[in-house]
């Protein structure tokens, strides 16, 4: 018998897991007395560690605090900064353990009392540290636990030096830093005053944290009947779907494919199932054994039930970076023509495969059609969605020289992403886009003072951009700003190898013969030759 079917909404390297089914109304809180208790900070350090965890996703970490269990559930209180826009996220335990937690409340930074997200596990995990019910007074006694940048749990001490926003802000002396945001500041009696907020650090190093009453006011925002939440497996830990449960959840964290194809392997040995299959074909295609992959996915394909897009996608995926782009643009063309969750990316691929197979025109067609789609809710699919502009942008240079074109894309990438920028600007390809208008208006459009504008927002985006500096100096050159264009120029030298250098040099070079300084130009130019400049340097005469 066939085990119930796992919806896997993935995109490529990151897997959102589908979220269903509802549980139980919540209980009124339970407030302790926070007066009667005095620990010592050894004593507090000890209690309080069971409750502190360690809260990461791709690209943050921070810390969170544990803040009740309810129904067989545990809530844990975090930063909205921390888990910044992610729905699932990585939750470590002061002992080692791990878990994966759905964000079900997020107050999405919109103000400093709302920076903060409520993350939900299943099962009863740690320790629940309580939140204090009245304000704290200024010049009590406080400690800050958390996990500063991937060392151990620390804790630091202070006062409570004032409060803010009629007490809902709390200001102290002590010491709050990346790691810790999200953790519990604690008082002596071990109760939680407030949430550590390092996105609030002022100007003048003064700490801060939001007040346990301005948490309890959030945490009582959240109705477990309203909210949608994992697919819970209650039954025996060691059925087929509870190995494919745990996978799934695993899926897309990076470092961790390698214990999914181990837990999706544990599933498949108990019952060979579609779900299974495919799971461990996505962990292999992410750590590129693209020839297990498309083993995996022969295999679910040959269950013969229970077929979507997706497995034609990933094996279309596989066959493209093997290079085998008749068979990935067939199974990507079946893809689309499956019920398929993922068809957004399984038609920006076939664009590319159609690039490899040099059918401008039809890759052309498959991004318009991606660009012309509902903006996606989910992160993974809307970073897709932009690089189909990205690319387009790209291939309307390739195909027509059309430098005006792709401008217009790249500035439709920007005008879309309004408010979104800084995933955009993280992911590999897309943070590339300053450099590629910078290059269009100056390069192609001879516009250099646009080119300046957008070689400068490169650079205030990335200081180590040797691209955006060349492209900068490029421009001042153009313009007779000699002086400006040597350091620009000089700065990418500095900081750049390869390809970057060699036309750094070659325009630093030309910038120097301009200036009439021909020994120092020539230097240049020798130096790209010696890096493996392609052309001749004769015509500069230099000997």
């Amino acid at each position: 018998m066939r085990s119930k079917k796992l919806n896997i909404y993935f995109l490529p390297l990151v897997v959102a897991s589908l979220v269903a089914c509802k549980t139980t109304s919540q209980s009124k809180w339970d407030s302790p007395d926070c007066r009667n208790k005095r620990h010592s900070i050894e004593k507090l350090s000890e209690i309080s560690k069971p409750g502190v965890v360690v809260v990461a996703t791709n690209e943050s970490r921070g810390s969170g605090v544990v803040v009740k269990h309810l129904r067989n559930q545990t809530l844990i209180l975090t930063n909205s900064h921390v888990i910044d826009g992610s729905k699932k996220v990585l939750i470590n335990w002061f002992d080692g353990n791990e878990d994966v937690a759905e964000v079900v409340l997020d107050g999405a930074g919109k103000g400093k009392k709302s920076d903060l997200a409520l993350l939900l596990i299943d099962g009863i995990e740690g320790t629940t540290l309580p939140l204090k019910k009245d304000p704290i007074s200024v010049g009590s006694a406080v400690v800050a636990i958390g996990a500063p940048k991937g060392l151990d749990f620390s804790v630091t001490q202070g006062i409570v030096s004032g409060t803010r926003d009629q007490g809902a802000i709390i200001q102290t002396d002590a010491a709050v830093n990346p790691g810790n945001s999200g953790g519990p500041l604690l008082e002596k009696s071990g109760c939680v005053v407030g949430i550590n907020t390092f996105g609030l650090i002022d100007s003048e190093g003064l700490n801060f944290a939001i007040s346990s009453q301005t948490a309890r006011r959030f945490i009582d925002k959240y109705s477990d009947e309203d909210q949608t939440s994992i697919k819970r497996n209650k039954g025996d830990k060691k059925t087929a779907s509870y190995y494919l449960k745990k996978a799934n959840d695993l899926l897309g964290f990076k470092g961790k494919n390698e214990e999914v194809i181990r837990i999706s392997s544990l599933a498949l040995d108990i019952e060979s199932t579609y779900e299974g299959y495919i799971i461990r074909s996505i962990a292999k295609n992410n750590l590129a054994d693209f020839k297990g992959a498309i083993k995996d996915v022969n295999k679910a394909l040959a269950l013969g039930s229970n077929i979507d897009g997706q497995s034609y996608f990933w094996r279309g995926y596989a066959y493209f970076h093997l290079s085998r782009f008749k068979e990935a643009l067939d199974d990507f063309t079946k893809g689309i023509a499956t019920d398929n969750l993922q068809v957004l990316s399984t038609y920006l691929f076939r664009g590319h495969t159609k690039v490899a197979l040099k059918d401008f025109e039809g890759a052309m067609n498959d991004y318009t059609i991606v660009m012309q789609m509902d903006r996606p809710s989910k992160q993974n699919e809307l970073m897709n969605y932009y690089r189909a502009h990205y690319h387009r942008a790209l291939l309307k240079e390739r195909m027509k020289k059309d430098s005006r074109g792709g401008i217009s894309d790249l500035k439709l990438l920007l005008k879309k992403s309004q408010g979104q920028l800084k995933p955009i600007l993280n992911d590999p390809l897309l943070k590339n886009i300053y450099h590629q208008l910078a290059w269009r208006y100056a390069y192609d459009l001879d516009d250099y003072i646009q080119g300046i504008k957008f070689a400068t927002k490169a650079i205030e985006i990335d200081p180590n951009n040797g691209l955006a500096y060349t492209d900068r100096g490029f421009s001042y050159r153009k313009l007779k700003q000699f002086q400006r264009a040597i350091k620009d120029l000089t700065v990418a030298i500095e900081i750049s190898e390869g390809d970057v250098a060699i036309s750094a040099y070659m325009q630093r070079g030309i910038t120097l013969w301009a200036m009439r300084y021909r020994d120092a130009a020539c230097s240049d130019f020798r130096a790209a030759k010696s890096l493996g400049y392609p052309g001749s340097i004769s015509a500069w005469r230099c000997r």
